[in-house]
């Protein structure tokens, strides 16, 4: 007899699934630093999780979709999140009894 779920739905499940755990970290960290800190700070980030996730992928411990996936949602967390250093925004406030510039600068 087959251990429960060896050729069933779950297993049928599991190898369609897309998981971002350990590789969205080591993503969103490079991404994080990237944004925050520039390219000073990004670009070696970038080479170290490419070389990671190579070395993953080709040892089959992850599929390259997963890695992508991961790269993918980290992208965009970052980019909803995280706010460059030293970073100045001016936007336009207009109320109903007021117009106005608002400036904004993170440190």
């Amino acid at each position: 007899m087959a251990p429960a779920g060896a050729n069933g739905p779950t297993a049928q499940r599991q190898s369609l699934r897309i998981s971002v755990g350990p590789r969205g970290v080591r993503h969103l960290q490079r991404a994080c630093l990237q944004d925050r800190y520039g390219w000073k700070y990004g670009l070696p980030a970038h080479a170290l999780v490419a070389y990671v996730s190579y070395v993953r992928v080709d040892t089959d411990h992850h599929r390259w979709r997963d890695v992508a996936a991961g790269a993918a949602v980290s992208y965009g967390i970052s980019k909803l999140f995280v706010t460059p250093e030293n970073a100045t925004h001016l936007a336009p406030v207009i109320g109903p009894d007021f117009l106005g510039m608002r400036w904004e600068r993170s440190f």
